[in-house]
């Protein structure tokens, strides 16, 4: 009876905590609106057609891993979760991205 009760409350702990830590990634994370970017000048986008994964070259900073990007495809709005980011030394703005797609 002792064992159990206590891989419950080993369990609740683990779960409290976990629900801590989604909670801190979602208030951090940012949405980076690129809807407004007329003809995709900013920013070059390819999906890979077999998964929900995708990827993005564009120019703004301060995007990090997490965050959220919004884009204008057929019409509607979509939005993706940057799954790894990368900065170019030059321009220190430019960044390649692996995004995956957030229903």
């Amino acid at each position: 009876m002792m064992i159990q009760q206590t891989r419950t409350n080993h369990s609740i702990k683990f779960l409290s905590n976990l629900s801590f830590f989604v909670e801190r990634l979602q208030k951090s994370s940012k949405v980076h609106d690129y809807t407004r970017h007329q003809q995709h000048s900013d920013y070059a986008f390819e999906s890979t057609g077999e998964s929900a994964q995708s990827y993005m070259t564009g120019q703004g900073s301060g995007i990090c891993q997490g965050d959220r990007i919004l884009l204008c495809q057929d019409r509607q709005t979509k939005t993706y979760r940057v799954r790894s980011i990368e900065y170019y030394a030059s321009p220190s703005d430019l960044w390649t991205a692996s995004l995956i797609n957030v229903k």
